[in-house]
């Protein structure tokens, strides 16, 4: 049995300089997810106590050490004007900073906020204290969250700045879009390069080159492109060598891939110990999904809800109407969860902001100590809340979802609390932070365990198939499953033998409990456990590492079961570990594989076979065939329902109008005729034009080998190939640990892992688990786009910006 795994090394501590408190929180709790001792303060001028301390943290909250920590401090800058949001970023730079701190300055991602002149001030604070001059990386895209930067400018689902929030026109008086970086940093008289997103898609080497470069070359603040969370993957690993001569600027999004790039195996520490009482929800926020939310959450039935007027809220905080809503608020609290939300109208105006904030918390604050729970979206709401119940911090447990923070106040008012800003998540998220803050707090979800009730949409249940038990499968599975991340972005209910699951979390050493189940309704999706559909196909001491008949009769069985769950409407998507097709035949399953398999059970007639990776999405026009068989098999309308399929999919899944490369057969396209038999004008030219005339944008046949360097470079988001290792080889070179294979084509969501069975290793306790973690989320947000489906990104064809060189003498090459 292998030993279990040592915990990931301390590393160094961060100093994340946040200009609004739900920011600190969103940014900080990516690296708490990972480990560190992550702490938010609210004074962003008091040095932290105990300094000279060992790494844990005082009474006040504040970290004490150095190493392993976090601290977020909320300089409050983005109510300030734009002499004092740099001035209050100097001095909390000046109070906290201490030796090796890497440096974070959190923004808005919609650029809200003095972004630009924060930014400067911080440069030159540092320029003062330091010997070499840093620069500002900034990259503010949350693809998580619909927020993305393409040739410098921000976009929220794929719309201009300025037409998806038209706050962000605050702090950028006289631009024409507000999203453009560059023209913010050039307003405060700073140029700024860029690095486009065609020098991400190459790949990390090429970013710490041009990041490099433009260090040695002096320049002052670079803003790098980001689509999608394997463009900021790159990002993070391109410029964590070279932290020490950098200041990143952005938001949760870069600093979850940081996080995640350092300590790729970190753990959260254990969430917010539970307190008694009732969980009160305050939405004083104006953002639409707030308040879509709170409606929601309201006709739920699971909450009283209190509606504050907006002429109290603009009165003074001590009038006779502020205390009479207090009473009420309290009174409702002794009945169960309470939901206050502020009153709106059309004549609500941000003047008004702060004054409601204030009077709000007066309002709310007197309840603080009969409540187990609080859930407050919006810093302007925030804020003054905790200040008004003695807060001094908080201290970050887990994250909920992307950018929504689960942590435990510090100060005179000890609770468990959720924040998030106020745009983030969508309006079945106040819904599932109650779910979720009632679990840290012992008690049952009020919507069960279920497909009914929006919290419950919000988090679909996936279906995972243990895969061959001689296999790998049994211990990925457990790997992806033990830490119980996944549970803040899906339900994932095994389908397996549980007995195989206990032996694979013995391997590894994984302190995690396997219960058995008959059915789905009967799962609790508890951490610390793993829910199992127990088939008990494999007897005690069934050998890893071999072919095994059973072991294929128990692939099949797992793989019908999920069908069936899924049928049942017991489950949103089916993720599969890896199964031997030579033990399944062996069963007397003639199948080539998972995705004709899934076709059969699903009733479907045609489907196909889509590769997801880092930087390649690969849909293939046929798969399990022989070279021969293979080119036989193509035909303009099998390649034309192909493509449409792996369109649809990307759609789906945020992409408004897909870039596709078809592939052609023969080397050089046929080059007219001289190679091959006239494969691709008889085969594929047929279909691409019928697509193009769909109004797709779509371009080929094209020579495999230059198609594929376009492809991984950003031209295409999807790219068609013909036969099984045209496609599978690409995406197996560019990152087969995280490859995930998505079969297109069936009612249900299927992702699956991108490898085999790897039997050489099975039983040792050291396989990757990388690719299932990737299916899963994979399948977790398609399954949820599916239900609900989101903005898409823009995705419009522009010409291909300029690739960035190692010599940044020019600042030109930066730039589209």
């Amino acid at each position: 049995m292998s030993p279990a795994a040592p915990p990931p090394p301390p590393g160094p501590s961060w100093l994340v300089l946040a200009d609004d408190l739900t920011g600190a929180a969103d940014c900080a709790v990516a690296f708490a997810a990972r480990g560190y001792q992550g702490v938010v303060v609210l004074d962003g001028d008091r040095p932290p106590a105990d300094a000279g301390a060992s790494p844990q943290a005082s009474d006040d909250g504040s970290p004490s050490g150095t190493a392993g920590v976090v601290l977020a401090v909320d300089t409050d800058g983005r109510r300030l004007d734009p002499a004092g949001a740099p001035a209050r970023q100097r001095a909390a730079l000046a109070a906290h900073l201490r030796p090796g701190d890497r440096i974070f300055a959190k923004i808005d991602s919609t650029l809200r906020g003095h972004v630009a002149a924060e930014t400067t001030a911080l440069l030159e604070a540092l320029a003062e204290r330091e010997s070499a001059p840093r620069t500002a990386f900034v990259a503010p895209a949350f693809p998580a969250n619909g927020r993305t930067t393409e040739a410098g400018r921000v976009r929220v689902h794929g719309r201009p700045l300025a037409e998806a929030t038209p706050l962000s026109r605050r702090h950028a008086a006289g631009l024409d879009d507000p999203g453009d970086l560059p023209a913010r940093f050039a307003a405060v008289g700073v140029s700024a390069d860029t690095i486009p997103l065609a020098c991400v898609r190459r790949g990390a080497e090429a970013v710490r080159a041009a990041v490099s470069s433009a260090i040695a070359a002096g320049r002052r603040v670079l803003v790098c492109d980001a689509v999608t969370d394997e463009d900021l993957a790159i990002i993070a690993a391109a410029t964590l060598p070279l932290a020490d001569r950098l200041v990143f600027v952005g938001s949760g999004g870069l600093s979850g891939a940081l996080a995640a790039t350092e300590r790729p195996d970190g753990r959260a520490p254990p969430a917010a110990p539970e307190t008694p009482g009732p969980v009160l929800v305050v939405v004083g926020s104006l953002a639409d999904v707030s308040r879509k939310g709170s409606a929601k959450l309201s006709a739920s039935g699971r909450v009283a809800t209190v509606t504050l007027p907006e002429a109290v809220l603009r009165d003074a905080p001590s009038s006779p109407a502020a205390a009479e809503l207090t009473a009420r608020i309290e009174a409702a609290l002794a009945t169960g969860d309470v939901l206050v939300e502020t009153e709106t109208s059309a004549t609500t105006d941000l003047v008004w902001a702060d004054v409601v904030g204030n009077t709000l918390a007066e309002i709310v604050a007197p309840v603080a100590p009969r409540l187990g729970g609080m859930i407050v979206p919006g810093g302007g709401t925030l804020r003054p809340l905790l200040a008004r119940m003695g807060v001094t911090g908080i201290r970050l447990c887990a994250e909920i979802e992307p950018g929504i923070p689960l942590g435990r106040t510090i100060g005179a008012t000890a609770l468990p609390i959720v924040t998030k800003a106020g745009s983030f998540g969508d309006e079945h998220s106040l819904a599932h932070c109650l779910d979720r803050l009632s679990a840290a707090l012992g008690r049952p979800s009020a919507t069960g365990t279920g497909t009914d009730g929006d919290a419950t949409r919000q988090k679909p249940v996936v279906a995972v198939t243990m895969g061959d038990p001689s296999g790998i499968g049994p211990e990925i599975v457990v790997r992806a499953l033990a830490g119980g991340e996944m549970l803040d972005l899906c339900r994932p209910l095994v389908i397996g033998d549980a007995a195989r699951l206990e032996e694979a979390a013995k391997i590894l050493g994984v302190p995690v409990a396997v219960r058995r189940i008959e059915r789905a309704a009967e799962a609790g999706f508890a951490r610390g456990t793993i829910d199992c559909v127990d088939l008990g196909v494999v007897p005690p001491g069934h050998p890893f590492g071999v072919v095994s008949p059973l072991s294929g009769e128990a692939a099949y069985r797992y793989v019908a079961r999920a069908a069936a769950i899924v049928a049942a409407g017991e489950a949103d998507a089916i993720c599969t570990a890896p199964l031997s097709k030579e033990a399944l035949h062996a069963a007397g399953h003639p199948y080539p594989g998972h995705t004709e398999l899934l076709a059969e059970l699903t009733g479907t007639p045609e489907v196909s076979m889509m590769l997801v990776g880092p930087r390649l999405r690969v849909v293939h026009v046929t798969t399990h065939l022989g070279l021969v068989d293979a080119v036989a098999a193509i035909e303009p309308g099998l390649v034309a329902r192909t493509i449409a399929r792996g369109r649809d999919t990307l759609v789906a899944a945020g992409v408004a109008q897909p870039r596709i490369g078809v592939a052609a057969i023969n080397p050089h396209a046929g080059e007219h005729g001289l190679f091959g038999r006239g494969e691709e004008e008889a085969k594929i030219v047929p279909a691409i034009l019928a697509c193009r005339a769909k109004g797709y944008s779509i371009e080929g046949p094209l020579p495999a080998d230059t198609l594929f360097f376009r492809a991984q470079r950003g031209d295409f988001d999807l790219v068609v190939a013909m036969y099984h290792d045209q496609g599978h080889i690409p995406i197996k070179v560019t990152g087969i640990e995280s490859g995930v294979n998505v079969t297109v084509g069936l009612p249900v969501v299927r992702t699956s892992v991108d490898h085999g069975t790897a039997f050489d290793i099975a039983g040792l306790g050291i396989a990757d688990a990388r690719s299932m973690i990737a299916a899963l989320t994979l399948a977790a947000d398609l399954a949820r786009r599916a239900r609900a489906p989101a903005s898409p990104r823009s995705s419009e064809h522009h010409e291909r910006p300029p690739e960035c060189a190692a010599d940044a003498s020019d600042s030109s090459r930066f730039s589209t």
